[in-house]
């Protein structure tokens, strides 16, 4: 993970999780999100899309967060994506 810089993001549809899997100088993190059947990923510049059972979400790259975001601090990563909720797609 360390020479990869990047994340791996997972999909699980029948477990209902998205985990991004990544490396933080130090260690392997592994944070995983519940979402209702996520079935894949797809990734534009800094915006990452999801689509789920009967929506599409959207997430853009939210370098305005507070530095006190959990898991979002400086040094501990490159991006944060945040739920961009003018982009969400029902369908």
């Amino acid at each position: 993970m360390s020479d990869a810089g990047g994340t791996l993001a997972i999909s699980t549809y029948q477990a209902g999780k998205l985990v991004l899997v990544g490396w933080n100088g130090r260690q392997v993190t592994v944070m995983p999100r519940d979402f209702q059947k996520p079935l894949g990923l797809a990734v534009d510049g800094d915006r990452l899309a999801l689509a789920c059972r009967h929506q599409v979400i959207i997430f853009a790259n939210a370098d305005m967060l507070p530095p006190t975001t959990p898991n979002c601090t400086p040094g501990n990563t490159t991006r944060c994506f945040s739920r961009t909720p003018s982009t969400k797609q029902v369908t």
